[in-house]
């Protein structure tokens, strides 16, 4: 807004060395927040062509709300068989069908090694077993960041790929701690 009425000032009044500085200092506010909104969009529709520098287009919006709405629950048959849109009861019967799956004969407290250790041998090959057990190298960590596309969708910390990829240097003994 502040841009376009300096536009039209200049127009109606002509330019001044105050006028180029402020229009400069504008239009570099407004690239800014327009690159920022290409990221937003970028990450939510996790599109791999908008990589390139693709336009933030009516297109990549449309192809972002399909996305969200396709991958909704819209409807659950509930433990008793009903069926129900509500989405309160679509809420609660996932959660009780993940935490029934997820706590039957498991016990997920404490150290995670322990965990592993009692999985029964039956249920895992040898070769397998000593990939989860086996310690992480920084070279493998990096290797698998690295890997990884940058500008998809954040994980749960809330961070994309690209920050770990750029910040590696800082951030690389947290991870492999982590």
């Amino acid at each position: 807004e502040d841009l376009a009425n300096l536009e039209k000032n200049i127009i109606e009044e002509g330019m001044d060395i105050n006028d180029y500085h402020l229009e400069k200092n504008l239009l570099a506010d407004y690239h800014t927040v327009a690159a920022q909104e290409e990221t937003f969009w970028r990450q939510k529709s996790r599109a791999l062509w908008l990589k390139d520098g693709d336009q933030n287009t009516k297109y990549f919006h449309l192809t972002t709300i399909h996305h969200k709405s396709h991958n909704r629950i819209n409807e659950i048959t509930t433990a008793d068989g009903d069926t129900s849109k509500d989405p309160i009861v679509i809420k609660e019967e996932a959660m009780k069908f993940y935490k029934t799956l997820l706590n039957r004969n498991h016990n997920h407290e404490g150290d995670p090694m322990e965990f592993i250790n009692n999985i029964p041998s039956n249920l895992i090959d040898t070769l397998s077993f000593g990939n989860l057990t086996a310690k992480v190298i920084m070279e493998e960590l990096q290797k698998n960041v690295f890997a990884m596309e940058g500008d998809k969708s954040p994980g749960p910390d809330g961070f994309p790929a690209s920050f770990y990829q750029k910040y590696w240097e800082i951030c690389n003994q947290d991870l492999l701690k982590a």
